[in-house]
């Protein structure tokens, strides 16, 4: 009984060790997300939103996001654990595209810095995740309001096709600096015996974005129904 007591009593505080964890985590993710949105707006507000944009998000926020994506990373391993529901593919795609497009793309092509579609982007990658953040948060803890629930679950499928669309125009307003700049390109021949060309490889991810948003967005959707309809619903459909 003494072995038992004990390996009941590991359970509970690995459960609780890791309920704590996850909670920082979002916590932490949120508040940042909440001072990148900030950002974002703030310039608006005190031009009495003369333009609806600015060309300086990625100068006021892009350090904050390359911080932020770097560690959202830890959510693919979330969900190879089994700590969060998140499918590998997804959130690879997610997480995974997300800090290719900040980091690798606009991170290294000056000339978008200041267009207004990194502004869009921003805009919208932020407020995904001020919605998403606080529900885990507050799922964690119980506490989660049904209209917070519904708003998880309903803002996706308006946001997550124009966070896609931001993303593939920014990548086709970089694609002639990066063929200019020769940017990534490996040619042969060299050490290695192999070449790549990112203007290539660029090209071939813009063709192939209407088929990652039509994924996304069937899993953004599969996910509501899961969550939102009626099990007594799903049976009659």
């Amino acid at each position: 009984m003494a072995g038992d007591s004990s390996k009941i009593n590991g359970t509970r505080q690995v459960s609780s060790t890791l309920q704590s964890y996850l909670f920082l985590y979002n916590a932490s993710m949120a508040i940042a997300y909440l001072v990148v949105f900030a950002k974002l707006v703030s310039p608006l507000f005190s031009s009495s939103f003369a333009q609806l944009y600015t060309t300086t998000a990625y100068a006021d926020v892009g350090w904050l996001l390359n911080s932020i994506f770097a560690f959202a990373l830890l959510e693919v391993l979330h969900g190879v654990c089994g700590w969060t529901g998140t499918p590998l593919l997804v959130g690879l795609l997610q997480q995974g595209g997300r800090f290719t497009i900040l980091h690798i793309v606009i991170g290294k092509v000056l000339e978008v810095h200041d267009s207004p579609t990194v502004f869009w982007l921003f805009l919208v990658w932020s407020a995904i995740e001020l919605v998403r953040y606080p529900f885990y948060l507050l799922s964690i803890i119980n506490a989660c309001p049904r209209f917070w629930v519904r708003l998880r679950y309903n803002l996706p499928l308006v946001l997550f096709p124009l966070g896609l669309f931001f993303e593939a125009k920014i990548l086709y307003e970089s694609l002639p600096f990066i063929r200019e700049h020769k940017l990534y390109a490996f040619p042969m021949p060299n050490v290695l015996n192999f070449s790549f060309d990112f203007f290539t490889f660029g090209t071939f991810v813009l063709w192939m974005y209407p088929l990652i948003s039509i994924f996304m967005f069937s899993s953004a959707f599969a996910l509501r129904k899961r969550k939102l309809v009626p099990r007594a619903d799903i049976k009659r459909d």
